[in-house]
This record gives C-alpha cells, sequence and structure tokens, in this order.
C-alpha cells in the first residue's frame, strides 16, 4: 500500500514539474555523497550532503510535504563553519544538497550554491556566521510574468497558492511587473495551467537551463565570481556569474 501511495505521488509530482517546461532528460537520478569545503583566514565552512538510496524516504517525505530542508529532519545535509584560530565549531545546520560555497570577504556571511534540483527545492542560501539563514530560494529556467492586474486576478483566484510563493520568496517585484517562480511549487493542476500561459525564461537570465529532474545549470563553473551588495550594513543583492559568463543579481528579501 505504502509503495502504490509512493509511486502514485512520484508520477503526479513528477509530471507537474514537466509541465510548460522546455528539459533534456536525465539518464538516472542523482545520487551524490559528497563533502567539500570553502575556506578563508577566519573561517572554514564545510559542507556534505547523502543523495544516495539510504535517504530516499527521508528526501522524499520532505519534497512532497513542507519543502523545508533547513529542520532537524533534515540529517542528509548540512553546513558547519569552525573558526581557524580557536578551531571552535561554531554552528552545524541543516541545509540544501550545495555544490558551491563562498564566504563574504568580511566573514559575516555564506553563500551557498546549487545546482542539484532532485528532491533539493532550495539552490540558493545565505546564512550569517552564527548559522542564522538570512535568506534562501529555488531557481528555475522559466517563470510566470504578471502584470499588477494580472497578480490580483491570480491572488484572487488562487490565494493559498500566493501566499505560499510570498512564504518561500519566489515573488519579484521589478517596477509593476511580477514575476512568479511556480514551477518548484507542489501545486495542482489548474494553477499550473493558469500561470502556464504567463510562461518566459528566467528574469535572472535567459542562460539558465535544466534537465527533467535531476539538475539546473545556472552558475558559471568552476567559479561565479560572487559579490555581495550592501545597504545599512547589510546584504542587500548577490551578484553572480551565469553560464555563459553574464553577471546577473538577486535581490535579497530581508
Amino acid at each position: 500500500m505504502k509503495n502504490n501511495f509512493m509511486v502514485k505521488h512520484f508520477v503526479c509530482f513528477s509530471l507537474l514539474l514537466l509541465l510548460g517546461r522546455n528539459l533534456s532528460p536525465d539518464a538516472a537520478g542523482y545520487a551524490g555523497n559528497k563533502v567539500f569545503l570553502a575556506k578563508n583566514d577566519d573561517l572554514t565552512v564545510i559542507h556534505g550532503h547523502n543523495w544516495s538510496q539510504e535517504t530516499r524516504e527521508k528526501r522524499w517525505r520532505m519534497i512532497i510535504g513542507d519543502q523545508n530542508p533547513f529542520t532537524r529532519k533534515n540529517d542528509y545535509a548540512y553546513i558547519e563553519c569552525v573558526n581557524n584560530k580557536t578551531h571552535d565549531v561554531l554552528f552545524k545546520t541543516p541545509t540544501p544538497a550545495l555544490t558551491h560555497l563562498y564566504i563574504s570577504e568580511d566573514s559575516r556571511y555564506i553563500v551557498g550554491l546549487s545546482n542539484i534540483k532532485l528532491d533539493n527545492p532550495v539552490q540558493l542560501v545565505l546564512l550569517d556566521n552564527s548559522g542564522k539563514v538570512v535568506f534562501y530560494m529555488s531557481i528555475s529556467s522559466e517563470e510566470a510574468k504578471l502584470s499588477m492586474s494580472e497578480y490580483q486576478a491570480f491572488e484572487s483566484k488562487f490565494p493559498k497558492e500566493a501566499r505560499k510563493l510570498k512564504a518561500n520568496n519566489q515573488i519579484f517585484k521589478i517596477k509593476d511587473t511580477l514575476y512568479l517562480n511556480y514551477n518548484v511549487m507542489p501545486f495542482g493542476e489548474k494553477v499550473r495551467m493558469y500561470l502556464f500561459n504567463y510562461l518566459v525564461p528566467s528574469h535572472f537570465s535567459k542562460n539558465f537551463s535544466e534537465s527533467e529532474t535531476n539538475f539546473i545549470d545556472w552558475y558559471k563553473t568552476p567559479d561565479p565570481e560572487i559579490r555581495l551588495r550592501y545597504e545599512n550594513g547589510k546584504v542587500s543583492a548577490i551578484s553572480l556569474l551565469d553560464p555563459a559568463g553574464e553577471r546577473c543579481e538577486i535581490q535579497i528579501h530581508n
């Protein structure tokens, strides 16, 4: 009974992910088990994630549930931060599966990027040096572009989904235009078909692309040359190079 339930929901969720997107096929599901680090004079930041078969059921429960990788239920991906002078562990906290780490020049902030999509609802996370999650978001190659009046119509018709997009930092306003990163959310078919009519490439960059379920190619490797922009002593934006080497900027919602 349990297996039938999981298969049924996996098929439904996969179809929803595919709807309205041009995706390249995956040969197999991502199953990496990795540990890597970033280091400066002050800090050593270590990230590890285990996407092997042994963690599949836990990851599955998260992805069809609240899609929150920052809870204690997540024992399959983490960031650990160590003070280089005292060798004390400053924090160890659950995170999404990451593929790149950056420590700010002042050692106040840590940026984690990920090109992993499978069972991984977050591709960008900003933490301070105490381990507090300052900002996070999902990245997609496409999103819905709505005028203010079109968004108000959507919000009136689907208030629950509009609240969920706001709560997960998936609505971006540029002047009188709103961009909704809805593909990452487990919405029903009616919502997805409604927003499909407004589908456009990501406003961050036209050079983002992704596979069916495993990966998104959205930053230049091996070094996206991350820069942080500050306003009033706080990070206001993260700037980086996209896969084509063009610089794009993501505003931080504090």
